[in-house]
């Protein structure tokens, strides 16, 4: 039976016009080749595997950073391109019939709106929908940060799936991967790892509510790992505002 129509439907297809853009107006020949091979390798007509095709073009290391310059090369000016992959990390993140599909553009989300900061393009857009979080809360029934413009829109995505989560792990510890690697992880190695990015702990906490039995024991296991096989990691932890504000509470109602 065909899934019902999403709006990421459309603009994965839209994405992928782009990168076809950026493969045709590309200077390099070895770039153009290893861009070529990106986009003929997944080519079924499927959201996951428009999704993989996508996350391989902006996060692969031979031709992510090429990518990137074709979609939006010019400091504080907006392109089309780079609108058009902006809108289908968004509205991936919030694909409501495969978690897969979430998970892989939720690493390409956060690749685009780190080069887009770099670059000054887009961050009225990206601020008033809350950031990295703001997009990626908008489809789950969690309230979103206090200040933001976000809503609960729907369809909601009705839980924290394994695919989502292993991408925020992978977030959290600096260490993103690409379909290349494994187009289908199922867990991350956390041992001995930094907690590289400790400001987006807030996110996997927010949405551990609504995750099933499995993947809050793999969160709960994972985020252990972190913190007691790697003693710097908890003062990292201790160093968000958020994480002071509730020690103050704690200590002002001792």
């Amino acid at each position: 039976m065909a899934l019902p129509e999403h709006p990421s439907d459309k603009s994965f297809v839209a994405a992928l016009a782009a990168l076809r853009e950026v493969r045709r107006t590309t200077a390099s020949a070895s770039d153009g080749s290893a861009l070529e091979k990106v986009l003929t390798t997944w080519r079924d007509e499927t959201a996951l595997h428009r999704a993989l095709s996508i996350a391989e073009a902006t996060l692969n290391i031979n031709v992510g950073e090429c990518v990137l310059r074709g979609l939006a090369p010019t400091v504080g000016v907006v392109t089309p391109g780079a609108t058009t992959m902006l809108a289908a990390a968004a509205d991936g993140v919030v694909y409501p019939h495969d978690a897969a599909v979430r998970g892989w553009t939720t690493r390409v989300l956060w690749r685009l709106l780190a080069y887009y900061r770099a670059i000054a393009i887009l961050q009225e857009e990206v601020t008033a929908s809350g950031g990295f979080a703001g997009y990626l809360m908008k489809g789950f029934s969690v309230p979103p940060a206090t200040g933001s413009a976000v809503r609960v829109t729907q369809p909601p995505v009705s839980k924290l799936e394994a695919p989502v989560y292993v991408a925020l792990m992978e977030i959290l510890i600096d260490g993103i991967t690409r379909p290349s690697d494994n187009p289908s992880p199922v867990s991350v190695e956390t041992f001995g790892k930094l907690l590289a990015r400790p400001d987006q702990l807030r996110i996997v906490m927010r949405l551990l509510p609504t995750a099933d039995w499995q993947v809050k024991h793999d969160i709960m296991k994972d985020l252990n790992v972190l913190l007691l096989k790697r003693e710097d990691n908890f003062p990292r932890i201790l160093e968000q505002p958020d994480w002071q504000v509730r020690r103050r509470r704690r200590r002002s109602n001792a």
